[in-house]
């Protein structure tokens, strides 16, 4: 799994990114990389590809391990997906437990969610 990692970073500084992809795809799948879709967002973004990137990575359903779920809210956001925004972002509330509840009120405002924020205050 390590070799496979190094192959896809090297294809990545050598901007073969369709390689660099399909080696981090394989990473992922194994759900002990944890940078892997990490890497595959820097990637797409730089691609201007990104939304095609995730959709892959949804259908390992590797997407859900991701731990940074404000950034893929936002990511959804920004292209149009609202509901996969609110899920994403949803699901990083759950993630982040009792500290984290100004951080998520905060976080649904600025993204617009005003109704979702109010139904998360009122739970």
């Amino acid at each position: 799994a390590t070799a496979r990692v190094i192959e896809a970073q090297i294809a990545h500084h050598e901007h073969r990114f369709d390689d660099a992809i399909a080696l981090m795809m394989e990473s992922s799948k194994t759900g002990r990389d944890h940078n892997a879709i990490q890497q595959l967002i820097n990637i797409g973004k730089y691609q201007d590809n990104l939304i095609a990137v995730l959709a892959e990575v949804e259908k390992t359903g590797q997407l859900s391990n991701y731990w940074n779920g404000e950034q893929l809210a936002q990511i959804y956001l920004d292209a149009g997906e609202r509901q996969k925004a609110l899920d994403a972002y949803q699901q990083y509330a759950d993630q982040q437990g009792d500290w984290g509840y100004r951080q998520i009120m905060d976080g649904l405002y600025r993204m617009g969610f005003y109704a979702e924020a109010q139904e998360f205050y009122l739970k």
